[in-house]
């Protein structure tokens, strides 16, 4: 069964077009999308995750329409993305009371723990935080209510180098049971060693149409080798 299943999905924006999109990402596996910034992985990220409907293509997460079983989908689905929405206003106590309502299978000592291990006070006002703690906080709720599916969206930004190896050890600790599935994209290849450490693991390079009439003849080039050369401008 696959986890993800994107099926040649198109988004249209005034200034950018994510176009014929095709991914298949087997349950159990790691999976890397890696990209320079502008690339679309936040887009296709964002059609995975049901916040935005692409303009043609399906995309099926869990065997399920993620727009048709949202509200079910959602319970088994852990995410990090930029901008998670939560309200500068809460605590992360209160933030916790409200994710535990949200989620059912919510496990409070899991959080707790997560919270100690990245020492973070659950009285801190989420206004308070620092980018690198606010990330902390969503890579806590998306591993604190068993979820079988993390897609996370950047989720090493502002971590400093232990606290990185720290969550790259929570993953890969995560995807021990069979049925556990994580999508991770960056835009720093560095960031996809969570999923060259395990196996089965896939790396894609998500890349715009200008940049793919150069990379004929590069075979057998590595992955860094051909992201390297996109972001210098050399392909």
């Amino acid at each position: 069964m696959n986890a993800i299943e994107v099926k040649d999905i198109t988004k249209k924006y005034d200034n950018f077009r994510l176009n014929h999109v095709s991914l298949q990402i087997p349950e159990g596996s790691i999976y890397g999308l890696i990209g320079e910034n502008g690339a679309g992985k936040t887009t296709l990220i964002n059609c995975i995750l049901g916040l935005v409907q692409p303009n043609y293509g399906d995309v099926e997460v869990l065997g399920s329409n993620n727009f048709i079983n949202e509200v079910e989908l959602k319970d088994q689905l852990g995410f990090v993305i930029n901008d998670m929405g939560i309200p500068n206003i809460l605590t992360v106590d209160k933030i916790e009371e409200i994710f535990s309502k949200i989620y059912k299978h919510w496990d409070h000592i899991q959080f707790e723990k997560l919270l100690k291990q990245f020492e973070i006070d659950k009285d801190e006002k989420y206004e308070t935080l620092s980018l690198g703690n606010k990330m902390r906080i969503a890579i806590a709720i998306a591993l604190s209510h068993n979820a079988k599916l993390l897609v996370l969206d950047e989720p090493m930004n502002a971590l400093d180098p232990a606290i990185r190896a720290e969550v790259v050890d929570l993953l890969i600790e995560y995807t021990r049971q069979e049925d556990h599935t994580i999508l991770i994209s960056s835009h720093i290849v560095t960031d996809l060693d969570v999923a060259k450490k395990e196996t089965p693991y896939q790396v894609k390079l998500l890349i715009d149409r200008k940049h793919a009439p150069n990379l004929e003849g590069l075979h057998p080039a590595t992955l860094e080798e051909i992201f390297v050369g996109i972001v210098k401008g050399i392909i």
